[in-house]
């Protein structure tokens, strides 16, 4: 299993200003061969969120609907 690091408060500002979401990002790094988790963590390094990327759009796209909502609650306690 392949583990991406993305420091949050960075990571949103750069997708602010490219006018770009996560979930498009996400979706180019669907990988049918490899598994893929995602860790955001905060300024400190303390991991805020994780995500197991799926193997295909379909799930990508139901899986938004339910992190988005979770992840914004996360942020909010950070």
């Amino acid at each position: 299993m392949k583990t991406i690091q993305i420091k949050t408060k960075s990571f949103f500002e750069l997708l602010k200003d490219k006018n770009y979401s996560m979930w498009q990002l996400f979706e180019q790094m669907i990988n049918e061969e490899e598994e893929q988790m995602i860790i955001f963590i905060d300024e400190d390094e303390k991991e805020i969120a994780h995500y197991l990327l799926p193997k295909n759009v379909k799930q990508l796209e139901n899986d938004q609907k339910v992190f988005s909502g979770y992840f914004k609650e996360k942020l909010k306690e950070s």
